[in-house]
């Protein structure tokens, strides 16, 4: 859609499918000369050699950018500060009025809760993540602003959304289901 250029970073560490980095070069195959590049690094070892992005994009990866940290985010200020230096680095690479959107399974689902595998989604492990609210409040520390939360399941009707308590609505859904989330937010202009 004219995006240039597309950094894809994917290590195809723990927590990743197997397979994704030759299915993305498949894609590629199919698509312009460059046009879109795939580094197999860690988000942290990635040198955006002085390059800003107008859209950053976590798909169901917030949680394996630093899964010990992550598991411990809440309840411990080393945790904390070391995705808070993660989320620093998102910040610098994300021009004036950038999009942030992070797509992930937030820490609460119903199946969790009563201490029983959720058949949806049994290979989750739910501590390992948190909530769009938690993940707002952190990057609103280093210049994220206006988040926006929609809540997605299974059997997700976009043309609801404009139901009144349809968000709320969604959320519910999504603890029943699979606790998938995608938040938004917009890096901070400097005036």
């Amino acid at each position: 859609m004219g995006a240039n250029p597309v950094i894809c970073l994917e290590p195809e560490l723990e927590g990743s499918r197997k397979g994704v980095s030759s299915k993305l070069k498949q894609l590629c195959d199919n698509l312009p000369k460059d046009a879109i590049i795939q580094k197999a690094v860690t988000f942290q070892e990635f040198d955006p050699d002085g390059q800003t992005f107008d859209i950053i994009l976590l798909h169901n990866s917030i949680n394996h950018l630093d899964e010990e940290a992550c598991a411990n985010v809440q309840v411990s200020n080393a945790a904390r500060n070391r995705y808070k230096l993660i989320f620093e680095k998102l910040s610098e690479i994300a021009a004036p009025g950038a999009k942030l959107i992070i797509c992930d399974c937030s820490r609460y689902n119903f199946f969790d809760s009563v201490g029983l595998r959720n058949p949806l989604a049994p290979t989750i492990q739910w501590h390992m993540h948190q909530s769009p609210a938690y993940w707002s409040r952190v990057l609103h520390e280093v210049g994220f602003r206006k988040p926006k939360i929609r809540w997605l399941y299974f059997g997700h009707f976009p043309i609801m959304n404009s139901f009144p308590f349809y968000s709320r609505l969604t959320a519910y859904a999504a603890y029943f289901t699979i606790s998938h989330f995608c938040l938004t937010m917009d890096k901070e202009k400097i005036s």
